[in-house]
């Protein structure tokens, strides 16, 4: 177990900045660690992968008396045949997060050990929070930290791409990964604002599927812009990446806010949805994803469909008729339709879990409305020196520089700038 949730964790810090300290960090004789590069730390993290896999093998359970996990096991209660699966699932995902990036040579036998092993299929490994807790790790569930951490000026919001991806294919997750927009009469003073600013608001609204006349009423003067829409009615996404100069047009009235049990807070009786570590749907994704690039064999359709099967159910959801008959109801198309309906769906079956649905998106290149860039400051922002590019990665802490300053500076030489810009060694 150790070896698997060692994994977890190097694959998720790793897929954020990119090199990091690795084969050196455990080493209590080594103070100031050599930063690994990310080719080094797959193939090393596979390996120990391999490794617990190995050690597991047929075993049940940790053990009998003290060394029997049971209910102490908060993922799968001691089921060490379901750790097995999860450490299959996540060689799986960085089988196929290496393959084809730059001097690899293992990706595509990871790939296949793994499925030949057994990914996790029917189980999810989920942390759960309580409502109840006391001096544990962390005060709220999984957005609660950032959703009330900035008061009420934050007015978090549910991204656009997110509700239109769902709402085009008549998802039924939609409204229970959302709520509706609260709607009503809304005035908006536009006298500063130019004309490609508020027709970009109109765009926004006309993308999420909102019907003129019919689904909102627009009025406007010189000084002012109403907008009609029905109460609680409409999903309508937040366009990401907001400049400051545009802001002040979208009024939060006319977006929808994430469901009480992605942002209830600790401790004050509400239920509060579970943290996505790794789904049955995702995995079942992954497998589908490896037949359409010919690194296995079998029935991808089957597999996708038993991956939107695992997906709504997660959410208390079923495929229903509607959703069957949209575009993202089969797995059809060319291989690279294939590609990008798969990585949506592993892209939404990730909520909750935002820093692997971001590395699904920089690694796939889909969903492509989620890749955000800007060259007009008037709408998206430029973000001061990324000048408009897409973040591929998060910076070092400042304090390393100053730690461990050689060593992060011969992995700044070698992986390219310390820029939120500079793709990671598997990027698209």
């Amino acid at each position: 177990i150790g070896l698997i949730m060692k994994g977890l964790y190097y694959q998720l810090y790793t897929d954020q900045v990119g090199m990091i300290p690795y084969s050196e960090a455990s080493d209590p004789e080594i103070t100031l660690p050599k930063y690994d590069e990310q080719i080094d730390i797959y193939r090393g993290v596979i390996s120990e992968l391999s490794q617990a896999i190995s050690i597991i093998g047929n075993k049940t359970e940790t053990g009998q008396g003290v060394d029997r996990l049971a209910e102490n096991d908060v993922l799968f209660n001691g089921n060490m045949q379901n750790w097995k699966q999860l450490a299959n699932s996540l060689k799986l995902r960085m089988g196929l997060r290496a393959h084809g990036a730059a001097g690899e040579d293992f990706a595509a036998t990871a790939i296949s050990e793994a499925i030949s092993s057994g990914v996790l299929a029917d189980s999810d490994a989920l942390f759960s929070s309580f409502n109840q807790v006391a001096n544990i790790w962390v005060e709220h569930c999984n957005y609660g930290d950032i959703f009330y951490g900035f008061g009420e000026g934050g007015q978090w919001k549910v991204a656009e791409p997110m509700v239109n991806a769902l709402s085009s294919s008549n998802d039924p997750r939609l409204s229970l990964m959302s709520k509706p927009s609260p709607g009503g009469e809304v005035t908006i003073d536009i006298s500063q604002a130019s004309n490609k600013q508020i027709a970009f608001l109109k765009n926004t609204l006309d993308k999420a599927g909102l019907v003129l006349d019919a689904d909102y009423t627009w009025s406007q003067t010189a000084e002012d812009l109403t907008i009609t829409m029905a109460e609680n009615t409409h999903h309508v996404g937040l366009p990401v990446r907001l400049s400051p100069n545009i802001k002040g047009l979208f009024n939060g009235n006319l977006f929808s806010s994430p469901v009480d049990v992605v942002v209830n807070k600790s401790n004050e009786g509400g239920d509060i949805s579970p943290s996505v570590v790794m789904t049955a749907a995702e995995s079942h994704f992954m497998i589908a994803e490896a037949i359409v690039k010919g690194l296995a064999s079998g029935d991808a359709a089957s597999h996708y469909q038993i991956g939107l099967e695992h997906a709504m159910n997660l959410w208390g959801t079923a495929i229903n008729d509607d959703f069957a008959e949209s575009k993202m109801g089969t797995l059809t198309g060319s291989n690279e339709e294939k590609l990008e309906k798969i990585a949506t769906q592993r892209w939404l079956a990730n909520y909750t879990n935002g820093y692997e649905s971001w590395a699904i998106v920089r690694d796939t290149g889909y969903p492509t409305s989620a890749i955000t860039t800007s060259s007009d400051n008037d709408i998206r922002s430029l973000s001061g020196a990324m000048n408009g590019a897409y973040a591929n990665r998060l910076r070092y802490i400042s304090s390393a520089y100053t730690s461990n300053a050689a060593n992060i500076q011969e992995a700044v030489s070698k992986q390219g700038s310390d820029v939120k810009a500079t793709k990671l060694w598997w990027s698209k």
